[in-house]
């Protein structure tokens, strides 16, 4: 049986932006609405996801450190 690879992002330079590695969309890091806003994730609107940040680009996320 596969296994799903859970996705991480990583924010762009400036930290307000990610591009989801689902559909390829740039989102934004908070989002506008906050009732979606949990904090080390983030959440794409057009589908449905949330996805670990990664911490400065090494691959781990902040709950791995």
């Amino acid at each position: 049986m596969c296994e799903r690879q859970r996705l991480t992002v990583r924010l762009h330079t400036g930290g307000r932006y990610f591009t989801c590695p689902y559909c390829s969309r740039v989102r934004e890091h908070p989002p506008f609405d906050l009732h979606y806003y949990m904090e080390g994730h983030a959440f794409c609107y057009w589908c449905v996801r949330w996805m670990k940040i990664e911490r400065d680009g090494t691959g781990k996320t902040e709950e791995a450190v």
